[in-house]
């Protein structure tokens, strides 16, 4: 799944400012037949959508990031010493991962 993270930005806004609008009365909830893309409702799901593409997205990216930080490990079962090349990536990558797991 590719995201388009600027389209995704743009609805999150539009979403923000139509919720924004109805709760200070200046607009109103609005719901067609033939849908049509200026629908309220339209306008919040794929919002939601958005959300939950970009979660689905986050546990594919934090499954491949364990997946290629056992692989490095396997490889080099000691660590990388600091200085080696890939000592700082394996470092952050570990870090974001139990950052995660709250450990």
């Amino acid at each position: 799944m590719s995201l388009d993270l600027n389209a995704i930005k743009e609805r999150r806004e539009t979403a923000y400012e139509w919720v924004f609008a109805m709760c200070r009365g200046k607009t109103r909830f609005k719901m067609s037949i033939p849908y049509e893309e200026t629908d309220t409702d339209a306008i919040l799901c794929a919002a939601l959508k958005d959300s939950e593409n970009l979660a689905a997205e986050v546990v594919k990216l934090r499954e491949s990031v364990a997946s290629l930080l056992a692989l490095v490990e396997e490889l080099e079962p000691g660590g990388f010493p600091e200085g080696h090349w890939p000592h700082e990536a394996v470092t952050k990558a570990r870090a974001a991962l139990e950052a995660e797991a709250g450990q």
